[in-house]
């Protein structure tokens, strides 16, 4: 009987309560006709307002207050708040500001004013507020946290360290500042120092989750993976169902090489949210580098279901579809993704090869020219695959010069060599044939004119026409290892992989010290998806000349592509080591540093790129896509408008001015 009736005793209590505050306010409008000059009074009036939710009759009596006393900062500071508390941000900071006009070190509109400027992104503005309050109360713990969190933001971890050591000294035992001063010494790579921190944090509290998580997250990035399994299994201990800590423990025994324990946590983390897109990710990878084609699409399809925004499921789901042998299918995935995210130029690329395969050379020289377009790292790619790329300089002056010549001298067979080079130059594949065919015709020994004619079919996609004229050339001088690579080449291009394999292989038998030799072999295993194999000849390639950056580039490729992701960014590091001023390899990481959500890391290479090069205009495109992952689209907005101011071809302008629409119209939501 008492349950059925406590409803209806807090209604009453409810009315009780609407009529007291009725009572009040006649109370109080009788006071204000009775003396309407009291400027107390409208306060009061406006407070008993606000309680009943009278909003706009609540700021009025602020406004009357101050009309009469426009010193009374009380009423002038609670009018900002009820600006604030309306959404009308502008008007609520102009009221707090004019409560500093009369008193610079007020720290109630100090705070106040931080914290809109913060919210409404005025990065800057904020710390303005925030430092003249510290200055006013450096004892205030809580402004330097807030303090040092906007300093991080802005990429000044210096002085975001601190202001949150100071916040520390003030309060020791509060474990938040110790976990958070322990996530900026991950920012900045100091891995020791945060797992120190995260242990503080839990001295204080051993139940807190978060510190937990991260200690073990800190403990798989420095490699210590048993430690990060001990750590995550004890915050599991505290809450087993969290399926945050599953997932993270997953990852560590994946990375330590358990991976039958990782897959059963991945599963355990989808048992409990069965949209972890992470985990459907981690899932497909998992199956991709064990070879497991049908099981790893699966799990990749879930994941561009659950989370389609993420273009990385749509890449990899692609590739297993390759692997597969599924091209149509890839094909088709790689398209649809491209209507989604067409400023992403690892999906051109792979398009490129998979058009590549089917002989279409066309659309793959578009995809190509797309894909160098978005990131010109991929112009080493382009150089390679001289079956589709040449150099297009305008040469018709030294055509013309050639051709007078041979009317003159029509059986000098150099000439018309030299003449298929020129054409060759400007595309002009067909009469580079048959300059190059006529220098044979008069000289059939002629090594560099019936290497450069296979050049000129392969660049034509009639990669038979070329095997035969390169597998001529070996014939003929199987002495050469150049030629065998070169027919390497072509047998790769035409998928003859295991023919390609033999001829480098040749060619490494001819030179034990062919680095290239080993770096293509690399390239076919990493297509195959043999990671493993491509890792042990990109390692061949460094030791017989570890001088090229190159190749520590290409190592790390391979090892990103096998989610060693550690591994990767130390070879991008070496590589970094050797060529320090080159902006493709700082893109490069920090697509690296991105893909395992280390943003801050991520635009600090990106910045590094620009800075190298002004006009690299896909890193714009990943600093402005990291700058909307942070939340930061004030900032993400400037970078497109950089990346516009450098001038790209219009299609790809039209595509940033769209993104652009579409980011500022998410932000007006």
């Amino acid at each position: 009987m008492n349950d059925s009736k406590e409803p209806d005793r807090e209604l009453d209590l409810n009315q009780a309560r609407r009529e007291n505050y009725q009572a009040m306010i006649e109370e109080a409008e009788q006071a204000i006709r009775e003396h309407p000059d009291w400027p107390d009074l409208h306060s009061q009036l406006s407070l008993l307002y606000y309680g009943v939710g009278r909003i706009e009759e609540a700021m009025g009596e602020l406004n009357h207050a101050l009309e009469l006393n426009p010193r009374y900062l009380s009423a002038r500071r609670q009018l900002g708040l009820y600006y604030r508390d309306c959404g009308r941000y502008e008007q609520a900071m102009e009221e707090l500001e004019k409560v500093l006009e009369f008193e610079a070190d007020n720290q109630e509109a100090l705070q106040e004013l931080g914290s809109i400027a913060s919210a409404l992104g005025r990065t800057e503005k904020a710390i303005e507020y925030y430092r003249t309050l510290n200055r006013v109360n450096p004892q205030h713990f809580d402004v330097c946290l807030k303090l040092s969190s906007l300093y991080s933001d802005l990429g000044d971890y210096k002085s975001a360290l601190h202001l949150l050591r100071q916040a520390i000294g003030l309060n020791p035992q509060f474990p938040d500042l110790h976990y958070n001063l322990g996530l900026l010494l991950e920012a900045t790579g100091d891995y020791d120092g945060g797992i120190r921190e995260y242990r503080k944090a839990l001295g204080i509290n051993p139940n807190y989750l978060k510190a937990h998580q991260k200690l073990g997250a800190a403990y798989s990035t420095m490699g210590r993976y048993r430690e990060a399994r001990d750590e995550l299994k004890k915050a599991l201990r505290v809450n087993p169902d969290f399926p945050a800590l599953h997932f993270q423990l997953g990852v560590a025994y994946n990375a330590g090489g358990k991976k039958a324990e990782a897959e059963e946590e991945f599963r355990r983390t989808l048992d409990i949210q069965p949209q972890h897109a992470d985990a459907l990710t981690s899932l497909g990878n998992m199956y991709e580098n064990a070879g497991k084609y049908p099981e790893a699409i699966k799990e990749f399809k879930r994941a561009t279901e659950v989370n389609p925004q993420n273009y990385y499921n749509f890449l990899r789901l692609g590739i297993c579809y390759h692997k597969n042998d599924e091209f149509d299918q890839a094909i088709r995935i790689y398209n649809e993704a491209i209507k989604q995210f067409p400023l992403v130029a690892d999906l051109f690329h792979n398009l490129g090869y998979l058009y590549l395969r089917h002989r279409k050379f066309k659309e793959a020289n578009d995809a190509f020219n797309k894909a160098v377009e978005l990131d010109d790292s991929y112009r080493a790619v382009q150089d390679n695959l001289r079956l589709i790329y040449g150099d297009k300089d305008w040469v018709d002056e030294r055509i013309k010069v050639y051709e007078d010549k041979i009317a003159l001298n029509p059986d000098f067979a150099d000439l018309h060599f030299k003449l298929g080079l020129s054409y060759n130059e400007k595309s002009m594949d067909d009469k580079a044939i048959v300059a190059f065919s006529r220098a044979l015709e008069i000289n059939p020994q002629y090594v560099d004119a019936r290497s450069n004619l296979a050049f000129t079919y392969a660049n034509k996609g009639d990669y038979t026409r070329a095997i035969e004229e390169m597998e001529k050339v070996v014939m003929a001088h199987p002495g050469y290892a150049d030629m065998h690579y070169n027919l390497g080449l072509f047998y790769a291009n035409n998928s003859q992989y295991r023919e390609a394999i033999e001829e480098y292989e040749i060619a490494i038998e001819i030179n034990p010290n062919y680095a290239h030799a080993h770096e293509k072999m690399g390239f076919l295993f990493g297509e195959k998806g043999m990671y493993d194999r491509a890792i042990d000849e990109a390692r061949i390639a460094l030791k017989i000349d570890p001088m090229n950056s190159v190749f520590y580039s290409n190592l790390a490729f391979f090892y990103a592509n096998k989610g060693m992701y550690n591994d990767a960014a130390r070879e991008y590091r070496k590589a970094l080591e050797l060529d320090p001023d080159n902006p493709e390899l700082h893109n490069k990481l920090g697509v690296l540093y991105g893909d395992k959500g280390m943003v801050d890391d991520a635009i600090g290479q990106f910045k590094k790129a620009i800075f190298l090069d002004v006009d690299y205009k896909s890193a714009y495109i990943n600093l402005a896509l990291q700058y909307e992952k942070k939340g930061w689209k004030e900032q993400a907005l400037k970078t497109w408008n950089e990346y516009l101011g450098r001038n790209p071809e219009k299609k790809w302008k039209d595509q940033a001015v769209k993104y652009m629409k579409k980011l500022e119209k998410n932000s007006n939501r």
